[in-house]
């Protein structure tokens, strides 16, 4: 398993531009309102990713989150954005659940 701040180190910049620009269009669709959203959503996306992948070693699951690596097919897009909206909305909460989360497995 690679340590999650190696993890951070390692996500390509595109990932964290395509995540912002993402979270930024949500922000606009939203009013300009729930900055926490706006800026907790990448954080959010690639702590679910990691525990997904690295914690739980599935990699099935996160076909659809985020936006990089972002695919050439409109219907997956439009699925994204939809189920990432979705994520968008909740990012404070997925946050700190997986931040939680990642925390208890660390120390037990």
């Amino acid at each position: 398993m690679i340590p999650l701040n190696l993890y951070v180190q390692r996500a390509e910049k595109s990932f964290w531009i395509y995540n912002f620009v993402a979270s930024f269009i949500y922000f606009a669709i939203n009013g300009f309102e729930a900055l926490s959203n706006f800026i907790l959503f990448p954080l959010a996306i690639m702590l679910i990713i990691y525990t997904l992948k690295e914690r739980m070693q599935s990699t099935a699951d996160t076909q659809y989150l985020g936006f990089y690596p972002l695919n050439k097919d409109f219907g997956k897009l439009v699925i994204a954005g939809i189920m990432n909206y979705v994520l968008w909305q909740v990012s404070g909460l997925l946050f700190f659940v997986a931040f939680v989360y990642l925390l208890w497995k660390e120390y037990h």
